[in-house]
């Protein structure tokens, strides 16, 4: 064997350059199945008791907030784009102040750090579309900053978080908010 041309493989051994490497089947396999696999899409999880889990559901899918029967269990822990849930378009607001209460108390969470309402738009549906989760956080935003405007609401998912902490046998806290420094 004759020794490479001086500057022949920048550097390289004869058997270190690419066009002596033979891929090994494993290299390809791997690469092709991180291509063809879609990407890893955030869920909801809830930190309930599996008891007090049962009762949230179970008060979700009576609440009448619903088109079609109701599984809302199907919103937590799911890695799909399908729609879970049909929402009535007057309801919205009440769902939305719900999840926020849930993620206020550290009750939900959504994985990758991905915002939860981001997750939920993408699993609730009204009117054949996924909600917005923008719209959502703003609809939060007028709930919360006025009270006497939206005090049925208010009212309903206090009732909700009542109901949990009874079923729980312990008052549930908020999350502190992160100083700003």
């Amino acid at each position: 064997m004759k020794p490479p041309k001086k500057d022949s493989f920048d550097g390289e051994l004869p058997h270190e350059h690419e066009s002596n490497k033979k891929k090994q089947p494993d290299d390809a396999a791997s690469k092709k199945s991180k291509k063809d696999k879609s990407p890893h899409l955030p869920a909801l999880t809830c930190s309930l008791h599996p008891k007090v889990f049962i009762v949230m559901i179970s008060l979700i899918d009576n609440s009448g907030w619903f088109r079609r029967p109701c599984h809302s269990e199907k919103l937590f822990d799911n890695f799909s784009n399908r729609q879970a849930l049909e929402v009535r378009h007057k309801f919205i607001s009440y769902i939305s102040l719900l999840l926020h209460e849930l993620f206020e108390y550290g009750l939900i969470e959504s994985d990758d750090k991905k915002c939860y309402l981001q997750v939920a738009a993408r699993l609730i549906y009204c009117d054949e579309k996924p909600l917005n989760a923008s719209n959502m956080s703003k609809q939060n935003y007028k709930t919360i900053h006025f009270p006497e405007r939206y005090k049925k609401v208010i009212q309903k998912i206090e009732e909700f978080i009542k109901i949990l902490e009874q079923a729980n046998g312990t008052i549930f806290f908020r999350r502190e908010k992160k100083s700003e420094k």
